[in-house]
């Protein structure tokens, strides 16, 4: 695991988001101006999408819905075609804006995309991209054993990964 026992355990029972800072970031000297939200469509995604959007029009700041159509794994060992790529992009654009958009209108400024590829690489980049200051995403948590439960790879990797901090949330 990239990430530490501890972490992982807090993850798994905290009845809050849970705000990870791995490195100093540009938000923590100039205040919050621009928010990914990164959704998979679950649950737990609906949840962090709430959130994120009480904390953008707390904040008055910008919110970049975003989602990683992963084409690794959807096909399980099939090469999925371009034009099946372009189908799934077409269809979770059309998830965003049914799922968040009418949800949006105290939201000054906001706008949603759809990348194909690994979710967690997809995530970091765009959120370089839109230089965010923050990122919030759902964690899904997966269980090794009754005992053993871990966070799911793309928050664990997005955790390490990005040059901002972390909310995730995962009820």
């Amino acid at each position: 695991s990239l990430v530490g026992s501890t972490l992982q355990r807090v993850a798994k029972v905290a009845p809050c988001p849970l705000l990870v800072v791995n490195r100093p970031a540009a938000s923590f000297w100039g205040g919050m101006s621009n928010v990914i939200f990164g959704t998979d469509f679950s649950k737990a995604s609906d949840a962090a999408f709430r959130f994120a959007l009480q904390l953008v029009k707390t904040l008055a700041c910008e919110l970049h819905i975003f989602h990683a159509l992963d084409i690794g794994s959807m096909h399980l060992g099939r090469i999925m075609t371009q034009d099946e790529i372009e189908s799934n992009i077409r269809e979770s654009l059309r998830r965003i804006r049914g799922r968040y958009i009418p949800e949006m209108k105290d939201v000054p400024e906001y706008d949603f995309e759809v990348w194909e590829g690994i979710p967690y690489v997809e995530i970091v980049k765009y959120a370089r991209e839109k230089h965010a200051d923050l990122i919030i995403m759902a964690h899904h948590t997966q269980k090794a054993s009754r005992e053993d439960t871990r966070l799911g790879s793309n928050i664990e990797q997005v955790i390490v990964r990005a040059g901002c901090p972390v909310i995730s949330i995962n009820r």
